[in-house]
């Protein structure tokens, strides 16, 4: 081989090993920037879900504070609706007044398993 083919012959490996080299190169920061990087798209994808949810949090807590803040209003301003607790919740009668419950097959079930 002359000294002109050998030139030649090492430019070719050059370019290839170059060429090898920007590939992979390309590869690494595609990994990176879709798996490994703070900002890739994976924990992007997961971040959008986790924001997804919370937002759905948030408008069923607001939901549940509007309905306990009506609660609340009622209970200030309505007697009846003072005693109608006072009597399902908390078993409490008025005076001389008699109670009377009925217990389902299922309520003695629940009992006898427990």
């Amino acid at each position: 081989m002359n000294r002109k083919a050998k030139i030649n012959q090492i430019k070719l490996n050059i370019g290839r090993f170059a060429s090898l080299f920007v590939k992979i190169l390309i590869f690494y920061f595609a990994i990176d920037v879709i798996i490994l990087d703070d900002y890739s798209i994976v924990k992007w994808l997961s971040t959008k879900h986790e924001l997804k949810k919370l937002k759905q949090e948030v408008a069923k807590t607001q939901q549940e504070n509007i309905k306990l803040s009506k609660d609340n209003k009622r209970l200030e301003n309505d007697p009846q609706a003072i005693e109608t607790i006072a009597r399902e919740k908390y078993g409490m009668k008025k005076p001389g007044e008699q109670v009377y419950r009925f217990v389902n097959d299922e309520d003695d079930k629940k009992k006898e398993g427990k």
